[in-house]
């Protein structure tokens, strides 16, 4: 059926009248009257969004998902100065991805736009930077053990755990945006005298820079050789061997096993150290030519 519009033949007495389609092609002075554009109620409604998008925070290239009502018509994302195309619209949910043109940090507004150009009230998301590493409190550890080590850098707060290398991950709370304390695994499987793992960070901003920041592993000291093999009370050793890290003193014994200690130079992570040897106990009743067997 069709709404129909006709007049007389004087034209002047019009009517409107319902008729069949076949009816319509046989009545002389006639016209269908078109049916205007029929809206449903909630395509008419402005879109609104009811809670905060989902997650409220994240870095770009992350997925985002906002609730609201009259959003079937959405043609587009207004995440703050970009427009962005949404990757699905329903009548109560928009989702989109944070486009790369996003600030590297900071509260950014986000809202929504129809088809009729109505654009719907705003919602708060923050941009979170990706975290990046500086340096650690101790960038060398005893391979068996392993130990605490605090990790330096910025954007550390919203961080979950930190990875050491191929031995693994470490679960971490930071309480500050630039550094966090964490114990550093054993590394058993550790080949050579010194073993570099890198360290990262990964936080709702992503995961820091690989190759920034690493940890060292090393064995225990083995002492090899020393250069002269004798000497007297001042005179400078040098002492060869392997995993001579952090070395504080230096003990040497004569034969009648009287001892005596020397101050050592640190070496980071290094095959060798220097030592001055500088009694502290009487060796014997005289102090003259002294063989230097290291324990």
């Amino acid at each position: 059926m069709v709404l129909l519009c006709c007049r007389d033949d004087s034209g002047r007495l019009w009517r409107l009248a319902d008729t069949c389609r076949t009816c319509t092609a046989a009545t002389p002075h006639a016209a269908v009257v078109t049916e205007p554009l029929r809206h449903s109620p909630a395509a008419l409604r402005p879109p609104r969004l009811l809670s905060p998008t989902d997650p409220a925070a994240g870095r770009p290239g992350g997925t985002v998902q906002i609730d609201g009502t009259s959003l079937s018509t959405t043609t587009r994302v207004n995440f703050g100065s970009a427009a962005v195309i949404p990757t699905s619209v329903t009548a109560t949910q928009v989702t989109f991805v944070v486009p790369d043109s996003a600030p590297c940090a900071g509260q950014v507004s986000v809202s929504v736009t129809s088809t009729t150009g109505a654009t719907s009230n705003a919602l708060p998301f923050f941009v979170i930077a990706p975290p990046t590493t500086t340096g650690l409190s101790l960038t060398c550890l005893p391979a068996a053990t392993g130990g605490p080590v605090t990790l330096l850098g910025a954007n550390f707060l919203t961080g979950t755990q930190v990875r050491v290398g191929t031995i693994g991950n470490v679960a971490v709370t930071p309480s500050r945006p630039s550094q966090v304390t964490f114990t550093a695994p054993a590394n058993p499987g550790r080949v050579g005298t010194v073993s570099a793992q890198p360290v990262t960070i990964t936080t709702a901003g992503g995961t820091s820079r690989s190759g920034t920041t690493s940890i060292d592993y090393y064995l225990a000291p083995t002492i090899t050789s020393t250069a002269p093999t004798s000497g007297t009370a001042e005179d400078e050793i040098t002492i060869n061997g392997t995993g001579l890290v952090n070395v504080d003193t230096v003990t040497f014994t004569d034969s009648a096993a009287a001892t005596a200690t020397a101050a050592a130079a640190r070496a980071r992570c290094g095959v060798a150290v220097m030592a001055i040897l500088r009694p502290v106990m009487r060796i014997g009743a005289h102090l003259g030519a002294l063989p230097l067997p290291v324990l």
